[in-house]
């Protein structure tokens, strides 16, 4: 970025080194944005991470806006605690670089790529919260939006499973398990439509695992016990992250059964997959089983268990992969 204050046509104007601000100039205060939280933990995919390569245009855009710039004189603009809370900065600067550098510079061409790409997805879509008639107007949203173009049946079966999430997150998992079964009938029933190149992660396997977990929350422990075992055996190989989760979601029915021991030994399988690939959401779920076998914390596999969770200071480089 450089200085455009002589006239160019640059990117950003910037103002020259030693200009003074303007005397008089409300102070700054702390603003409340709305939410952002681009590492937002999903079931569907896991994390929003999941969804672009390690070397991405957009995470070196990421890191760009949170580490590198200064937005401090952004922030001392927001001098009124009135109103609707705004964007997030970070948030509005990442889509305009990440469109600048990718070629997309109009308001409404960034705006379309926020609904189609990907990159720009992971930068615009809010983590999700309790509020279910909100959830229920953006999936009344996306079904629109499926319905004006050729949306295939993968598609359709994710928005079945996207809508499960949210109904799983407020507290019915009943119903949760109702769509689930729509999406598995809509991804039997297949279609002429191509997948979006975004969606390749989804497979017939992917929902298994979170029908697992959400017979898990539904309180069906044997029905989620025969899900998660049949998800293992089918799982391909690179899959490593989902393996750790699904160890997890093991140990959580077990722990809910009343079975430490074998709770405690999916859960240590889980620490061993960890091991050779780190995933933040796996441990999590570790952590999560752990806090349900308090009742059983003088049990020599729990405190095996507590051994594991603890004794990672020689294994912090292989967890950074």
């Amino acid at each position: 970025m450089r200085d455009d204050h002589d006239g160019g046509d640059g990117l950003f104007e910037v103002e020259p080194v030693g200009k003074k601000r303007s005397r008089g100039r409300p102070a700054a205060v702390d603003k409340t944005f709305r939410a952002f939280d681009p590492h937002q933990v999903l079931l569907l995919p896991p994390s929003l991470d999941d969804w672009l390569p390690e070397d991405h245009l957009a995470r070196f855009v990421a890191d760009l806006v949170d580490e590198v710039l200064d937005l401090s004189l952004v922030l001392a603009d927001y001098t009124d605690e009135r109103g609707y809370p705004p964007y997030d900065p970070r948030l509005m600067l990442r889509l305009l670089i990440y469109g600048y550098t990718t070629g997309v510079r109009s308001s409404r061409a960034i705006e379309r790529k926020c609904t189609d790409d990907v990159a720009f997805r992971m930068s615009f879509i809010p983590g999700w919260t309790d509020d279910r008639e909100a959830a229920i107007e953006r999936m009344m949203a996306a079904r629109t939006y499926a319905r004006r173009g050729d949306a295939s049946a993968e598609l359709w079966a994710w928005l079945d499973a996207v809508e499960a999430e949210c109904e799983t997150r407020c507290g019915d998992p009943r119903a949760a398990l109702r769509l689930i079964g729509h999406a598995e009938d809509a991804l039997s029933s297949g279609s002429e439509h191509p997948t979006p190149e975004w969606l390749d992660w989804f497979s017939p396997v992917r929902l298994s695992a979170f029908k697992g977990n959400t017979q898990l929350k539904a309180g069906h422990l044997p029905q989620a016990r025969q899900t998660l075992q049949e998800v293992l055996d089918d799982l391909p190989p690179e899959s490593d992250k989902q393996r750790t989760v699904v160890f997890g979601d093991l140990a959580a029915v077990e722990a809910a059964d009343g079975h430490p021991e074998a709770a405690c030994r999916y859960a240590v399988q889980a620490l061993d997959q960890l091991a050779i690939t780190w995933y933040a959401t796996g441990m999590e779920r570790i952590r999560e089983v752990r806090r349900t076998l308090a009742p059983w914390q003088n049990e020599q596999c729990v405190r095996d268990l507590d051994d594991r969770l603890y004794d990672w200071g020689t294994t912090v480089s292989a967890l950074q992969r």
